[in-house]
C-alpha cells in the first residue's frame, strides 16, 4: 500500500467535503476534527494575499496561483520587504483570471493597471521606478516561488497546538 503525500492528502481534502453534519454530530468533546478554516494565496510573492473559498492543488503540490509571480533584482534575489521597505506600501489586486494586476502605492493616489502578459515591460518599468532599481516580474505556474523549496505543497497551519499550550499558561 502506497502512503499519501501531504499534497495528496490536502488535494483530497479540498476536493471533498471535509466535515459533514453527520461527522460533526458523532464528534465528542474529547475529539478534535481537523478542518480548513481559511485558504489564502499570495499571487505575487511578498505582496497582498487573497482569501479563497476553494483552491486547486497542482501536481507539484502548490496551490494554483500561490506565489505564481515574484519580483527579482538584477542579482536574481527576491525583491521583498526584508530587502526593500517600499514593498510594504505596495498594494496589489488581480482580476478573477489572474491576467490583470492593479497596483497602488498605499496612502497615495498613484495607481496603475497592467495585463501581466501583454504589458510585462511596462509593469516592470513601473515597479522598477517605484523601488528605485531594475526589477523583473517573473512567473512560474508549475510550482510558484515557495519559501521552502525542499517541502512539496502548501503550508498548513494548525492553531490547535497553540491553543493547547496556551491553556498551561493560564493562572
Amino acid at each position: 500500500m502506497r502512503s499519501s503525500t501531504n499534497a495528496e492528502l490536502l488535494r483530497n481534502a479540498l476536493n471533498t467535503r471535509i466535515l459533514s453534519k453527520r461527522t460533526l454530530a458523532h464528534t465528542t468533546a474529547m475529539t478534535t476534527v481537523p478542518y480548513l478554516a481559511a485558504i489564502f494565496i499570495y499571487p505575487i510573492k511578498s505582496l497582498d494575499r487573497i482569501a479563497l473559498t476553494q483552491a486547486t492543488v497542482l501536481e507539484s503540490g502548490a496551490l494554483q496561483h500561490d506565489r505564481e509571480f515574484a519580483l527579482f533584482d538584477e542579482q536574481g534575489r527576491f525583491v521583498n520587504g526584508k530587502r526593500n521597505a517600499k514593498v510594504h506600501r505596495l498594494r496589489a489586486a488581480f482580476d478573477a483570471e489572474f491576467k490583470q494586476i492593479s497596483l497602488q502605492i498605499q496612502e497615495t493616489d498613484q495607481k496603475a493597471v497592467f495585463h501581466v502578459n501583454d504589458e510585462r515591460t511596462a509593469l516592470e518599468a513601473w515597479l522598477s521606478d517605484y523601488v528605485g532599481f531594475p526589477v523583473k516580474f517573473v512567473q512560474n505556474s508549475l510550482t510558484g516561488f515557495p519559501d521552502d523549496t525542499n517541502a512539496r505543497g502548501p503550508t498548513v497551519i494548525s492553531l490547535a497546538p497553540l491553543r493547547r499550550s496556551r491553556r498551561g499558561f493560564r493562572k
